[in-house]
């Protein structure tokens, strides 16, 4: 498999799986300007990925092949239909962790999952798939912010946190998947996999 990431927390969460895989770097223009919906974005963004990768391995000499497989994920934080990306500052920071104390915030996972249909023609068929989860913040208590952002953890973390770091104590309540919010939604993962033919666990062998 080859995974269009270099988010250490994919890489984790996929060798979860047992699965043998190489890294590409795919880098998207994460413009959340043209989206109004966070869904549609966070679909687009796995797309766009995992497209991008493709053309990369083309730049190289090589496409997908036969035995191949091609995964691409993103993951966004939404409350109030607003995208939270990452904090630019501490100021922006602050001011997302006083939106979310208190509150319960949405986490869309989002997968695209490619692999060749038709050895012959290299037809190329995809599996996109959604997570959507539920996170609900304690009410973070007075200068908890300052702490966290000493701490380094939420600088390059969308939404300003990390659900398998410091801010764990934090969180309430979560409905939906863990592995969604941490990257990657490893049950639409097995799905997607079933869908391109490959039953999990796998040999890696085709059906």
């Amino acid at each position: 498999m080859i995974l269009a990431s270099q988010s250490p927390r994919r890489r984790e969460l996929l060798a979860l799986m047992g699965l043998p895989f190489e890294v590409l770097k795919a880098q998207i223009d994460e413009d959340t300007a043209p989206f109004t919906d966070p869904k549609t974005y966070v679909l687009a963004m796995a797309r766009g990925k995992a497209e991008l990768a493709l053309d990369t391995l083309k730049k190289e000499g090589r496409g997908l092949e036969s035995h191949e497989l091609l995964l691409s994920s993103d993951t966004a934080i939404a409350i109030d239909d607003e995208i939270l990306g990452k904090p630019v500052d501490f100021a922006d920071f602050k001011a997302m962790m006083a939106r979310l104390s208190g509150r319960t915030h949405i986490v869309y996972s989002a997968i695209a999952l490619y692999g060749i249909e038709d050895d012959q023609d290299g037809t190329i068929r995809s599996s996109i798939k959604l997570s959507e989860n539920h996170v609900t913040f304690m009410t973070l208590p007075d200068g908890f912010a300052e702490y966290y952002w000493e701490t380094g953890e939420p600088q390059d973390k969308a939404g300003g946190y990390a659900i398998q770091g410091l801010m764990a104590p934090m969180i309430e309540k979560i409905e939906g998947s863990f592995h969604a919010i941490m990257g990657l939604p490893l049950y639409e993962l097995r799905e997607a996999l079933a869908e391109l033919g490959y039953n999990y666990p796998i040999q890696i062998a085709k059906n």
